[in-house]
């Protein structure tokens, strides 16, 4: 696959080896701030390095904020933006998961406003009333959690209500993003399948949903390279050739405009992530996803059943039973147990999580009472 540039607002640089190109950090400003977590910056040393490069060789000052942190917080942001303006940063680099660059993206907007501002969207969900353009934004994923890098959104803990917030806003678009698969070679096994399996859902559901040709095709075709190309993901070291299709595929899916209401597994999880803040994103939809599609796949035609079941076809998972050959699938992919009794998910609370979700999503309707009692009881049990 060549590597390509492309605009949908974001300008887009995708391939291997673009992080290396050191014209795309030919900007026209001083000193940037790059927010960025330790993890990211260990787990991708190198490429981290050849960033640090590329700005100096622009004559690029920059301040290094390191100290983001799972899950995100409104004190996350407001230290982030104290460390900008102590320094005169006229610029933010996002380098790192999802996480980090929703970070990124929620400074950059700010920087300019008062705080006030950021208190008053956060608990109303009401677009405050922007005084001034957000600060400059590059967007590096260094994960497979590349959907920010592309979105106007982005999310972030209330340690009071117990939940995620979304801030959704054109503003919020980062203005370039560098995504270079190779940065992925050293991605550890624990983080590989997660934003995978999420994905693989998202396509389903978008199939199931015929909201329009695009999504469908698009759907289709992310689809076809994650069964191809997924189970590469358990081989160490990984390969350059897997990574590339894999990352264009969630390239691919991510730049569809994509609300929340579409992916109930989602919801599901935000309710779930509310009442325990330390659980990875993803963990709980990796682990539930066998259990929720057993329910979801009920309902769906017998014409987008046979959709579904044609990209399988002259795969090693290829069956005349759909729910067959998504097992198959999932099996190929030998990912670690998420381990969610370790981040305090019980059985005991699965009617809270009922509760919190309905609070949450008070038109939730995808499923009823008792498919969600079933598939949060399966995943807690791992049966």
């Amino acid at each position: 696959m060549k590597t390509f540039r492309h605009y949908m607002p974001v300008d887009l640089h995708f391939g291997n080896g673009r992080l290396n190109d050191a014209s795309l950090f030919n900007l026209p400003f001083h000193k940037a701030l790059i927010i960025t977590g330790k993890e990211s910056t260990e787990g991708a040393s190198h490429a981290f390095s050849v960033l640090l490069k590329n700005l100096e060789s622009q004559s690029i000052l920059y301040v290094i904020d390191d100290s983001i942190t799972h899950p995100l917080s409104k004190q996350d942001i407001q230290s982030a933006i104290e460390t900008a303006k102590e320094n005169n940063c006229d610029f933010v680099v996002g380098f790192g998961g999802g996480k980090t660059l929703d970070a990124a993206k929620l400074v950059a907007r700010f920087i300019k406003e008062e705080f006030t501002l950021f208190d008053g969207w956060m608990k109303s969900q009401m677009i405050p009333p922007f005084e001034n353009s957000p600060m400059y934004l590059l967007s590096i994923p260094t994960s497979f959690n590349n959907a920010s890098a592309l979105n106007p959104k982005a999310f972030l803990y209330d340690l009071q209500r117990r939940r995620q917030v979304r801030f959704k806003h054109e503003s919020l678009f980062p203005n370039k993003a560098i995504i270079d698969p190779s940065i992925l070679i050293t991605l550890p096994s624990k983080v590989r399948f997660n934003p995978v399996i999420e994905t693989f859902i998202r396509a389903i559901e978008l199939i199931i949903g015929k909201y329009s040709l695009m999504h469908t095709w698009r759907a289709k075709e992310t689809l076809k390279v994650l069964i191809r190309y997924a189970p590469a993901l358990n081989k160490d070291p990984l390969d350059e050739d897997a990574l590339h299709h894999i990352t264009y595929a969630l390239v691919n899916l991510y730049q569809l405009y994509l609300p929340k209401p579409w992916f109930p597994l989602n919801q599901i999880s935000d309710a779930i992530e509310g009442y325990h803040e330390h659980l990875p994103n993803g963990a709980f939809i990796t682990e539930a996803a066998i259990f929720y599609l057993n329910h979801r796949l009920e309902t769906i035609t017998p014409e987008t059943s046979e959709t579904l079941k044609n990209l399988f076809k002259d795969t090693a998972f290829d069956s005349a039973n759909l729910y067959v050959s998504i097992g198959y699938f999932f099996n190929a992919l030998k990912f670690e147990d998420n381990q969610l009794k370790k981040y305090g998910l019980e059985l005991a609370l699965v009617s809270d999580y009922m509760v919190h979700l309905k609070t949450i999503y008070p038109d939730f309707q995808a499923l009823s009472n008792d498919a969600l009692y079933d598939i949060i009881e399966r995943t807690l049990i791992g049966e």
